[in-house]
């Protein structure tokens, strides 16, 4: 779950808290307690770069203190900022969404053993695992007005689920996300299904909120 603001500069502040259940519990507490705090600072560096390019971590925080204490459920905090966050500098401009959670997860290792572009045999992927996410962002009025919003539409057969949504409700963005991968293997037919799935996940993904900016012109 993502909440922030981005001031009349276009710059964002946020805070990013995950939780971790199930296998991505077992697989993220099994990697931290690996290694080192600073290569720690360094995975969520970089998954925050992935998600916004401008993005610098503040601050961040992996709970449970003692990784091995399995009776608390693996969490991580992280804290960031993006200085001029908008792209565009004519009447209107596009607002880059931090998308945190879905850099992260066992999903996403999956999803990079489909680098080849068609399977004789089957992939196995060994879990069913997902993420879900929640984003909140504060927009001061002075940066413009919303006049688009990114549609999607909704991904849904046997081997996934994927869906995203932004709402505008007064000065504030709110979205939505669910990405789940509901099988253990991947027959080459499903392979190349998934595969175009993927493809289109990739191109919403690049898909950005459109604000006005108010023009003085022809004022008095």
């Amino acid at each position: 779950e993502t909440t922030g603001e981005i001031d009349a500069g276009g710059n964002l502040t946020a805070e990013t808290s995950m939780t971790f259940d199930g296998i991505n519990d077992n697989a993220y507490r099994s990697y931290f307690a690996r290694i080192k705090p600073e290569q720690r600072r360094q995975y969520f560096e970089g998954v925050l770069k992935a998600s916004v390019a401008t993005a610098t971590l503040l601050d961040f925080e992996v709970r449970p203190a003692d990784i091995q204490d399995t009776t608390q459920t693996l969490s991580v905090r992280v804290r960031f900022s993006a200085k001029d966050l908008l792209i565009g500098s004519g009447d209107t401009v596009m607002m880059p969404v931090p998308q945190v959670g879905t850099r992260v997860g066992l999903a996403n290792f999956i999803i990079g053993q489909t680098g080849l572009k068609k399977r004789r045999f089957p992939l196995e992927t060994n879990y069913a695992c997902g993420v879900q996410e929640k984003l909140s962002l504060r927009v001061d009025p002075a940066i413009g007005s919303f006049v688009t919003l990114p549609e999607f539409v909704p991904i849904e057969d046997s081997t996934m689920t994927w869906t995203r949504e932004f709402v505008h409700q007064a000065d504030s963005l709110e979205g939505r996300a669910e990405f789940l991968i509901k099988v253990v293997e991947l027959d080459p037919q499903q392979y190349l299904s998934f595969k175009e799935s993927l493809k289109q996940i990739e191109y919403n993904g690049r898909k950005k909120p459109i604000l006005a900016r108010e023009s003085s012109e022809g004022a008095s």
